[in-house]
Formats: structure tokens, C-alpha cells, sequence
């Protein structure tokens, strides 16, 4: 059969109606201001995966693996270049939290006045405009491939837009926070569920070394473009440009305590670490499946393996 069984179809549409559905019900319990853009209430296991949810898209895997496909495990390094930020989250967040601000705007406007925290707000407004823009065309790519044609992209992303969108703005930070619970939990979960078949089916991690006979694309560093510098580079810079998120202060802030929120960050990040290493092994599975197969490779389309 061509295309996904009508069941998995109806659980997909069940799954989108369901977190959709879930998210316009936290609006129910919004009674003022602060419940909508900050509500200070979560526990750790929520802003755990918080975090995790907020750092992560669908885009993400598809790059990592994509990259993986393409260069060998230093694709990784698309996504594992804030591994050495990591241990500094647990002392930003706590800062973050006792600003006692709504947004990140605030705090700059509190610092520098109103004309820096325009700016800020401006800049923000941009880079989350491209950031979205990656996340659904990453959505796209991943409902395209994963229903093998059946659903295109270029229908699921304005579907997948309209659905957020409705929740976000019915229940605000809350319910990003709760939707991202769940997501959060089903990412991990399909983030290692394909692994143990794709390994099984090369014959494992010896199977890929034997089959790709490339020493380079088991490297964690690649000769060219993801080099020792680049990685160290970039690890200095992303921690400066991570406390001027905009989407920070809701990371760290909207904890009961001081700990819930440096619990959740910390943790929801080093959980995305891990997942980051299964995609990257899966990708690398999957380019020694295809040799394997006799595929022709310049034929497969890296962002849909």
C-alpha cells in the first residue's frame, strides 16, 4: 500500500486535535495577566521538559540526521554545539528567575530603557519569524517522508501553523508548557524507537563500520567544516547569545522555585544531548542500510531518510 494505513492516519489526526484541544483548555484557567505570559507554577518535570521542548523542533532531527547522512557522525555537532553550555545553565537560571520579569524585554528595559528593549524586541520578532519558518518546513519534511507522499508538506505546514498558533494564543505560556510535556515525551520516545531495528538490520554498529570502510565518517570532527575551532568557536558565542533569547526568561521563570527551573533547564537539555546522538546514529544506519540495499545514493534525498 501506498501512503500510511488510515489508522495511523487517524492517529495522527488524533494526536494533533488532542494537544490542540488541550492547549485551548488551559486558556479556561487564565484570570489575569500574569497566568497568560508567566504562571509561575510548574514543577520540575514540567520545566524539564520545558526546556527540552523549547530547545527542540522537528526540524532539529532532520538536520542531524540529514548531516549525519551527508558528512558522517560529525553531523552531530549541528545540534551538539551548546554541549559545553550545558553545565553554565544552571547558574543562569536562577538569574533569570529572580529578575522577576515577564519577558526578556523587560529586563532590558529596566537596564538600558525602553529604545534597547524595542530593539531587542524587534530583533526577537525576526530571528523567531526564521526560527518558525525552519520548524515547519522541518514539520513539512517530516510528515512528507513519514507518510511517504501521502500527506505533502506544503499542506501539513500551514496545518501544523494554524494548530500552534490557536493553542499559543488561547492558553499563552501555559499551555506551551504542557503541550510541551507531552510532545516533549513522545520526541524522546521516537527519538530511540527506530534505532534498535535500524542497527538490527546492518548488522549493528560493526556492520556500519564495515559497510561505509570510511574511518572519516565515524569521526566526531570531520576534516572540513565542523572542525575543532569551529566547535569551540561556536561554543563561546552560543553561550553569550543564550541569556538574549527571547524565549529565555520563560524557560528559567515560570518554575514554583529557583530549583525548578535550573533542574528544568538543565536536565531538559542534557535530555535533547542524548536524543541528539540517537538521530545522529540513526542517520549514519540508514546511509550504511542504502550501501547495503545498492541504493543509489545521489538519488536519496538526505532530509527524508
Amino acid at each position: 500500500m501506498n501512503g500510511l494505513p488510515l489508522a495511523d492516519l487517524f492517529v495522527l489526526f488524533l494526536y494533533l486535535a488532542g494537544i490542540t484541544w488541550l492547549g485551548v483548555r488551559m486558556g479556561k484557567g487564565i484570570q489575569k495577566q500574569s497566568d497568560f505570559f508567566m504562571p509561575r507554577r510548574f514543577g520540575k518535570s514540567m520545566m524539564m521538559m520545558h526546556a527540552f521542548g523549547t530547545g527542540t523542533a522537528s526540524d532539529q532531527a532532520v538536520v542531524v540526521a540529514s548531516g549525519t547522512f551527508r558528512h558522517g557522525l560529525s553531523g552531530i555537532w549541528y545540534q551538539w554545539l551548546w554541549l559545553f553550555n550545558t553545565p553554565f545553565y544552571w547558574l543562569i537560571a536562577p538569574i533569570f528567575r529572580r529578575f522577576r520579569a515577564t519577558t526578556t524585554a523587560d529586563v532590558y528595559a529596566l537596564r538600558f530603557g525602553s529604545s534597547v528593549a524595542v530593539l531587542f524586541s524587534i530583533v526577537g520578532i525576526i530571528g523567531l519569524a526564521v526560527k518558525i519558518g525552519l520548524l515547519l518546513k522541518g514539520a513539512g519534511a517530516l510528515v512528507e517522508s513519514g507518510t511517504q507522499g501521502m500527506v505533502s508538506a506544503s499542506f501539513a505546514v500551514p496545518v501544523v501553523a494554524v494548530l500552534f498558533v490557536a493553542y499559543g494564543m488561547a492558553g499563552g505560556l501555559g499551555a506551551a508548557i504542557v503541550t510541551d510535556y507531552i510532545q516533549g515525551i513522545l520526541t524522546v520516545l521516537f527519538s530511540v524507537m527506530l534505532l534498535p531495528w535500524t542497527l538490527s538490520a546492518v548488522g549493528g554498529l560493526s556492520g556500519v563500520r564495515e559497510t561505509l570502510n570510511d574511518p572519516s565518517m565515524l569521526s566526531m570532527v570531520a576534516p572540513e567544516g565542523v572542525t575543532p575551532f569551529f566547535i569551540a568557536t561556536f561554543a563561546v558565542l552560543s553561550l553569550v547569545g543564550i541569556v538574549a533569547q527571547p524565549f529565555i526568561m520563560g524557560v528559567c521563570g515560570a518554575g514554583r522555585t529557583e530549583m525548578d527551573g535550573r533542574f528544568g533547564f538543565v536536565a531538559g537539555n542534557l535530555i535533547k544531548r542524548i536524543c541528539t546522538a540517537a538521530w545522529a546514529v540513526t542517520g549514519i544506519a540508514a546511509l550504511a542500510w542504502y550501501m547495503q540495499e545498492g541504493a543509489d545514493l545521489t538519488s536519496i534525498d538526505p532530509d527524508q531518510v
